[in-house]
C-alpha cells in the first residue's frame, strides 16, 4: 500500500510541475496558455451583457417548496398582477387630483389598470351597498382610519390610497414604469416628495438600483463611490504593495479578473440571474484568486532564495498540492451551500464553487504561464522569519494558556449561538431613513399594511349542490368579519364587499320569499362567473380544469379569496399570526364535508424563506464540517487529528456568530453566506501551515521546531492572504444596501478571527495534542499532506546569526 500511494504521489506530482521543466516547451506551452485565457476572456465578455438582475422574494423559494407551490396553485386560479399601492401625504376620498391622475396612467403603456379608492367606493355603492358601509369594509385596505373625536393624530377625512396593475411592458421595464408613476403624480398636482409607493415591483427595483450603484454610481460617484470596484481595486493595490512589484501585482491580479469575470458570464449562459445574493461573487472571487496567487508568488520566491535554477518549477512543486486542498475545502464550504432551500443561496454556492475551483487552475497554470513569459526574476524574500520565529517559540512554550483561553472563548461565545435570529424582511436591507421605508411606513401608518395573506376557502361539487351561492358568500363574509378583528390584521377584502347581505329565509316564511331568495342567488352566481371583468375574477374562481386538486382527493368546484392585509414594518410573529388564521377558518367552516380551505400569500411565503434561512444556514455549516471533517481524516490518517482539526476550522464561525448573538444582531441572507464560505477558507491556511509541519516532523525535527519552520514559512504568506481578503471585504461597509455592508464586515470579522486561531491556537495544539497525534502517524501509509518531494525547510531562507539557531531549537517548557 505505502508502494502504491508513493508511485501515485509521483506519477501526480509529475505531471502537476513536469510542464514547467524544460524553459524553450514551456514558453510555448505557456503562450498557449495565455491565449486560451484571452480566447475565454473575449468569449465571457459577449455574455456579460446579457445578465439580468432578479430580486424578487417571491422567486426565492424552490419550486418544490410546500409555500412556493401553495402560491402557484393560487396563481393557477387567480391570475396574478404586479400591483403597485400608490398614496401621497395629502390624499383623500374628495381629492381631485385623483381623477386626473387615474387618467393620465390609464394612456400610458405600463399601467394596465388603475383603482382608486374612491372607484371602488362606487363599484360597492352600484352593487347596492351603502356609501358608509363600503368604507368600512374598506377601512384599511384602501381607505385609512377615520378620526375620533379625541383623536389628533388622524386627519378628519381619512387618507386613501390606488392600486396599480403593471401591464407586460412595466413589468419588463420596472424602472419606466415608475418614472411614468412619478412624472404622472407630478402632472396632476401631487408634490414628488409627498408621493408614497410601495409593491414587490419597488422593492425589487430599489435593491437593483443600490446593487447597480455598489458596482458602479455613474450619477454621484464621489457622493457614494462604488463599494464593489473599490473592494476589488483595494484587493489589487495590497497585492501591489504586499507583493512589492508592479509586474507580479498585475500578473496576480489579471489572474483574479479572469477567474472572476468567466465564472460570472456563467450565469446568464447557463440561464440564470444575477440577484442581492450572487452579486458578490466576483468580488469574492477576485480576493480568493489574489489570496491562492500570493501563496504561489511566496512559494516562487522561496525557491528562487534556495538557489533554484527553475524557480517556476519548483514553485509549482511545492505549492500545487496545499493549494489544491485549500481550495478543495473552500469550495467545500461554498458547495454546502447548494443544499440551502432559497434559490439565491443555492445559486451563489454552485456557481462560487466552480469559480473556486477554476481559481486553482488559474494559480497553478495561469500564473506560472504569466511569470514564465516574463521573465521576471524573484526579488529577494524581506527577513521576516525571526519574527514569526519569536512567535513559534512563544506559542509552545505558552501553549497551554493559549488552548485554554481559546477554550474559554469558544465556550462562552458559542453558548449564544441558542438564541441567533434570522431576517429576512428586504426592508431591513436598507437604513431606516431610506425612501423605500419611509414610504412604506407612511402607507401602514396611515392607511393599511403593505402585505397580505391569502386566504382560501374552497367548495367541492357536493357541497354547492346543498348550499346556494349566497349561503356561501354569507360564510365567506363569517369568516372576513372574524379576520378584521384580529389585531395584527389592518383590514380585508372579498367578493362579499361588493354585495349588500342577503338574508337566508326562516323555515317558517312563505315559500315565495324562499323561491325568491334562490331564484336571485342563482341569478347572482351566473352573473359573477360569467363577468370575467367583474370584481369576482379578482376573489372567485371555479377551477378551469375539472381534475384540478389543492392537496385533497376531492376535485375543486368554487374557490373564494379573502385578501387580508398584515404589516411589514413591525416585528410581528407571522407563525403565531397564520395559525391564528388558520385557527379562524377552521372554527367557522367546522371541517364540514366537501369544504376545506388553505392560507398562503406573500406573508407565509415571507416567513417560509425566513425559517429557511435558518435551517439552510445550520444543513450548510453541517455539511461542510462533516465534509471537511471527513477530508482532514482521509488526510491525517488519523481519526481524532481530522476531528481536532475540523473543530479548529470551525471555531471562527462559532465566535464570531456567537457575539451577533449575544449582541442581538440578526443573520441575514448576506450574512448566512459568510459561515460556510468562512469555514472553507479558514482551513485554507490550516493546511498550508499543518503541510509545512508534516514536513518538517518528517525530516526528523521536534514538534517546537517543526512549528517554527512551518511558521517561518506560513506566516507571512498567510498574513499577507487574509489582509488582501479581510481588508478588501471591509470596503463593503459602506454600502447603502446593509445586505451587501453587513456580508462585508462579517466576513473581515471571519477571517481576523480565523488569522489569530492559524496563528496562535493552531500553532498551540501543534506543539501538543494535536502535534503528538500526527507525529504518530506511519510516514507513507496513505495520501497525507504533504505530496511535495522536496522538503520544506529546503526553502527556508538560510540562517546565519546565533539567535535563529536558538529559535530553531526551543526548549520545552
Amino acid at each position: 500500500m505505502r508502494e502504491y500511494w508513493k508511485y501515485r504521489g509521483n506519477i501526480t506530482t509529475e505531471g502537476m510541475h513536469g510542464m514547467w521543466g524544460n524553459l524553450k516547451s514551456s514558453k510555448v506551452l505557456s503562450w498557449a496558455i495565455v491565449a486560451g485565457m484571452l480566447v475565454g476572456i473575449i468569449v465571457a465578455a459577449r455574455e456579460l451583457p446579457q445578465i439580468r438582475l432578479q430580486n424578487k422574494l417571491e422567486t426565492w423559494l424552490s419550486e418544490d417548496d410546500d409555500q412556493a407551490r401553495a402560491l402557484r396553485r393560487m396563481e393557477s386560479l387567480f391570475s396574478p398582477e404586479e400591483r403597485i399601492l400608490v398614496s401621497w401625504d395629502s390624499s383623500s376620498l374628495s381629492d381631485a387630483r385623483t381623477s386626473k391622475f387615474r387618467d393620465q396612467l390609464q394612456q400610458t403603456a405600463y399601467i394596465s389598470k388603475v383603482r382608486t379608492a374612491a372607484d371602488v367606493v362606487e363599484k360597492m355603492t352600484n352593487g347596492k351597498v351603502d356609501p358608509p358601509e363600503a368604507i368600512r369594509r374598506l377601512t384599511g385596505v384602501l381607505i385609512g382610519p377615520t378620526a375620533g373625536p379625541n383623536d389628533v393624530s388622524q386627519p378628519e377625512e381619512p387618507r386613501v390610497s390606488c392600486v396599480l396593475s403593471l401591464s407586460k411592458e412595466g413589468v419588463s421595464n420596472p424602472a419606466a414604469a415608475l418614472e411614468t408613476i412619478q412624472s404622472a403624480a407630478v402632472n396632476s398636482g401631487i408634490p414628488a416628495d409627498e408621493l408614497r409607493m410601495d409593491g414587490a415591483i419597488v422593492t425589487s427595483h430599489a435593491i437593483d438600483q443600490e446593487v447597480l450603484k455598489a458596482t458602479w454610481n455613474s450619477v454621484d460617484p464621489l457622493q457614494r463611490p462604488p463599494v464593489f470596484a473599490i473592494t476589488a481595486l483595494a484587493g489589487i493595490l495590497l497585492a501591489f504593495v504586499l507583493l512589492r512589484s508592479v509586474l507580479v501585482g498585475l500578473m496576480v491580479t489579471a489572474s483574479a479578473w479572469f477567474t472572476a469575470i468567466v465564472t460570472t458570464a456563467l450565469i446568464p449562459a447557463a440561464g440564470h440571474t444575477m440577484n442581492m445574493v450572487t452579486i458578490v461573487m466576483p468580488t469574492l472571487l477576485v480576493v480568493l484568486t489574489i489570496s491562492g496567487a500570493i501563496h504561489v508568488v511566496n512559494y516562487w520566491r522561496h525557491a528562487a532564495s534556495s538557489g533554484s535554477v527553475n524557480p517556476i518549477r519548483e514553485a509549482v512543486r511545492m505549492g500545487w498540492w496545499p493549494c489544491l486542498l485549500a481550495n478543495a475545502t473552500t469550495a467545500v464550504g461554498l458547495v454546502s451551500l447548494a443544499i440551502s432551500q432559497l434559490v439565491p443561496i443555492r445559486d451563489f454556492g454552485i456557481f462560487s464553487t466552480i469559480g473556486t475551483l477554476l481559481s486553482f487552475a488559474v494559480v497553478i497554470v495561469g500564473l506560472p504561464a504569466m511569470l514564465r513569459l516574463s521573465n521576471i526574476r524573484p526579488q529577494a524574500e524581506k527577513e521576516t522569519h525571526r519574527i514569526w520565529s519569536y512567535v513559534a517559540v512563544r506559542v509552545a512554550r505558552h501553549r497551554n494558556a493559549v488552548i485554554l483561553s481559546a477554550t474559554v472563548i469558544a465556550l462562552s461565545t458559542g453558548f449564544g449561538l441558542q438564541w441567533l435570529k434570522t431576517e429576512i424582511k428586504v426592508g431591513r436591507y436598507f437604513p431606516e431613513d431610506a425612501r423605500l421605508n419611509r414610504d412604506s411606513r407612511f402607507i401602514e401608518e396611515n392607511i393599511a399594511g403593505t402585505s397580505s395573506f391569502d386566504l382560501l376557502v374552497h367548495f367541492s361539487e357536493d357541497y354547492n349542490d346543498n348550499h346556494f351561492f349566497f349561503d356561501r358568500m354569507a360564510l365567506i363574509r363569517e369568516i372576513q368579519d372574524a379576520v378584521r378583528q384580529h389585531p395584527d390584521i389592518t383590514g380585508a377584502i372579498s367578493l362579499a364587499d361588493f354585495l349588500p347581505v342577503y338574508e337566508r329565509p326562516e323555515p317558517g316564511v312563505p315559500r315565495s320569499v324562499r323561491m325568491k331568495y334562490t331564484v336571485r342567488s342563482r341569478r347572482t352566481e351566473e352573473e359573477l362567473k360569467t363577468d370575467e371583468a367583474a370584481a369576482s375574477a379578482e376573489y372567485l374562481a371555479a377551477a378551469r380544469d375539472p381534475d384540478f386538486v389543492w392537496s385533497v382527493e376531492s376535485p375543486l368546484d368554487e374557490t373564494w379569496r379573502i385578501t387580508a392585509q398584515t404589516r411589514i414594518t413591525r416585528d410581528l410573529d407571522y407563525a403565531v399570526l397564520s395559525q391564528d388564521l388558520s385557527r379562524i377558518l377552521s372554527d367557522k367552516t367546522g371541517n364540514a364535508p366537501g369544504l376545506w380551505f388553505s392560507v398562503t400569500g406573500t406573508v407565509p411565503v415571507f416567513y417560509r424563506a425566513q425559517t429557511a434561512l435558518l435551517e439552510s444556514l445550520t444543513r450548510s455549516l453541517a455539511l461542510a464540517f462533516a465534509l471537511i471533517a471527513v477530508a482532514l481524516i482521509f488526510l491525517l490518517r488519523s481519526i481524532r487529528a481530522g476531528l481536532l482539526s475540523s473543530i479548529i476550522g470551525i471555531l471562527p464561525v462559532t465566535i464570531v456568530f456567537g457575539i451577533m448573538s449575544w449582541s442581538e444582531q440578526v443573520l441575514d441572507i448576506g450574512t448566512m453566506l459568510t459561515g460556510s464560505v468562512a469555514l472553507g477558507i479558514s482551513v485554507d491556511d490550516m493546511l498550508h501551515l499543518m503541510t509545512w509541519f508534516r514536513g518538517a516532523i518528517r525530516a526528523g525535527n521536534t514538534r517546537e521546531q517543526a512549528v517554527v519552520q512551518a511558521l517561518q514559512h506560513c506566516g507571512a504568506a498567510m498574513t499577507q492572504t487574509t489582509l488582501v481578503i479581510a481588508l478588501s471585504l471591509l470596503l463593503l461597509y459602506p454600502a447603502e444596501l446593509l445586505l451587501i455592508s453587513r456580508f462585508g464586515w462579517v466576513m473581515a470579522a471571519l477571517l481576523g478571527t480565523a488569522w489569530v486561531s492559524s496563528v496562535l491556537l493552531l500553532p498551540a495544539l501543534l506543539a501538543g495534542p494535536l502535534g503528538g497525534l500526527i507525529e504518530a502517524i506511519p510516514t507513507g501509509s496513505g495520501p497525507g499532506l504533504s505530496r511535495s518531494p522536496v522538503h520544506p525547510s529546503s526553502c527556508l531562507p538560510k540562517k546565519s546569526s546565533e539567535p535563529d539557531s536558538k529559535l530553531l531549537h526551543p526548549s520545552t517548557p
